[in-house]
């Protein structure tokens, strides 16, 4: 893959693993039972120099059994938000709840917002600050605000004896799309880590067997 970063190439390359293909755009395997890999990501500049090596686990689980789940959506515009052609609100908990109930598995979204069955914690131009470090924002309240962000005390207010099985969080677009600078989005990026993790452990702190998935949607 190659990309151009103000006039700077850098080319993006696999190595270390013998499974899947490398497209121009991304890397792509379809395992056929569970296993672990390692997987190398190389970074070279323009003269195919070396910046630097990247290495990651890769793990494989067989197939859930699960045939229901609880789940809060936990984002930004893009969880409130409609699409084109649609008017009922929250599009993708709706797409959610539409693929589940196209293979029969029963998925409960849970949360503070929305209606009916598709309930979820979509914040408009909420960034992941606002949800760890503000009691409100926008003219919205934070549920999860109690001098920071505090899981047990969502669940204790708004879903007091439920259980959760997995958490999704998607956030990033107003964290890090108005800035300006390499300088900039590097403390952004650091900060958006950082906030990310406080919210994982708070909600591990709660349940640790809680699955969270984090939806990377820059």
């Amino acid at each position: 893959m190659k990309h151009n970063l103000q006039d700077v190439y850098v080319y993006v390359s696999t190595g270390s693993t013998n499974r899947g293909k490398l497209y121009s755009d991304r890397w792509e395997y379809t395992p056929t039972a569970a296993e672990n890999f390692e997987i190398t990501i190389h970074f070279e500049d323009h003269d195919y120099n070396l910046i630097g090596n990247y290495v990651f686990s890769v793990v494989i689980k067989n197939q859930s059994s699960k045939t229901s789940a609880n789940v809060i959506v936990i984002g930004d515009s893009t969880v409130n938000g409609n699409t084109v052609g649609q008017s009922n609100g929250a599009f993708e908990t709706k797409k959610m709840l539409d693929l589940a109930a196209a293979d029969n598995f029963s998925l409960t979204m849970m949360g503070t917002r929305g209606s009916g069955t598709n309930l979820h914690e979509g914040y408009p131009g909420w960034a992941s600050n606002h949800f760890t470090g503000n009691a409100s924002q926008n003219s919205l309240s934070n549920p999860f605000y109690n001098s920071g962000f505090d899981f047990s005390y969502y669940m204790n207010n708004n879903h007091a004896g439920k259980t959760v099985d997995c958490v999704f969080i998607q956030l990033g677009t107003n964290d890090l799309v108005v800035q300006k600078t390499d300088s900039d989005l590097e403390s952004r990026i650091a900060s958006f880590v950082s906030n990310i993790d406080k919210m994982v452990t708070s909600i591990h702190k709660y349940n640790s067997g809680i699955k969270v998935v984090i939806n990377l949607i820059l």
